[in-house]
Formats: structure tokens, sequence, C-alpha cells
């Protein structure tokens, strides 16, 4: 039997969005070394681009009041802290999980997304560095505004990119995180 609650389609409208849009993720702590705030300076270039790019920030931290603040008239929903049920949901009905920070050791979220077939632009930084490669499952670009927004729009750009760089990480996951 199958459950339609789990169908990108149908989480994408719960969350005020149209299926046909193209929905980026963003999970973690609301705090200035994930870079929440750049990737919602970078949400002002990209609406302009692509009117039909929504992001979704889930999580809790101290910069929360000033991201809904900076976010206001953009199409972004802060969801708050979610169960990992949630997420998984989330995982599978986003196009593009972004992750902006300004240092990461590793960045088990990228493993998450790659494991859920998830395309990712992601800061050029520690761990995240470390295991994307660059335009092959995965795009890497300076812990930056305007380079978070260059990157996001040219994944947007090629809607099969963020796929294909998706498939690619979930390979790489199978051969090098067993």
């Amino acid at each position: 039997l199958a459950r339609h609650d789990v169908f990108p389609c149908y989480v994408k409208r719960e969350y005020g969005t149209d299926p046909s849009a193209m929905l980026l993720f963003f999970i973690g702590r609301l705090a200035y070394q994930k870079g929440p705030d750049l990737l919602v300076g970078a949400m002002k270039t990209v609406h302009r681009q692509f009117r039909n790019a929504h992001l979704i920030i889930a999580g809790e931290g101290e910069m929360r009041p000033s991201l809904e603040k900076d976010a206001g008239g953009l199409p972004v929903t802060f969801t708050g802290y979610i169960p990992d049920s949630e997420y998984i949901r989330l995982l599978n009905a986003c196009d593009l999980v972004v992750i902006p920070s300004r240092n990461e050791p590793f960045g088990l979220v990228l493993l998450e997304a790659w494991s859920a077939g998830r395309g990712v632009v992601a800061s050029g930084v520690g761990g995240l560095a470390e295991n994307i490669d660059p335009h092959v499952n995965g795009i890497t670009v300076e812990p930056q505004t305007g380079c978070l927004a260059c990157g996001i729009g040219s994944v947007l750009s090629e809607p099969e990119q963020a796929a294909a760089l998706g498939e690619r990480g979930r390979e790489k996951v199978g051969r090098a995180f067993r």
C-alpha cells in the first residue's frame, strides 16, 4: 500500500511549494559556522533568476530570528527542529541539498544527501572539500553569498544536473563509505 505523504509532490505541497518547483534544502544548526546567513543571502539572488525555487531551512539556533527577518518576502520556509522521519521525507522530496558551512570537519549531511541520491552544493571547506569531487558528485564554492548563489544557479539552470550529481554521490557512498 503506497503512502502518498512520502511522494515529493505531496511533501512540496505540504510546505506550500508548487510540486514543479525546485526545492532547496538546508538542515543544521542555525549558527555562524553552518552558514545559513550565506544561504539566505544567496537566495535573494537565486530567487530573482529562478522564481520557482523554494528553500526549506530545518534547524534551530541563535541566528533564527535574524535569518527569518532577512528572508522576509523570499520563498523560504523555516521548520525549526524536525524529527528524523521528517528529515527523510524532506531529503527525498528536495531537488538540491545546500551545505553553506564556513567550517565543516566532516559533513554528515553530505553523506545523507548522497545516500538519498540528492545533488549537493556545498562550501569547499574541510571534510566537504575532501569528499566532494567538483562537478562530478557535487558543486563546491567559496563560503560567500555570491559564490553560493552561482553554484545553486548553475544546478538550477540544468535540473538534470542535480539528479546526476546525486546519483554519482550515491555511487561514491556505496564504494567509499561502506
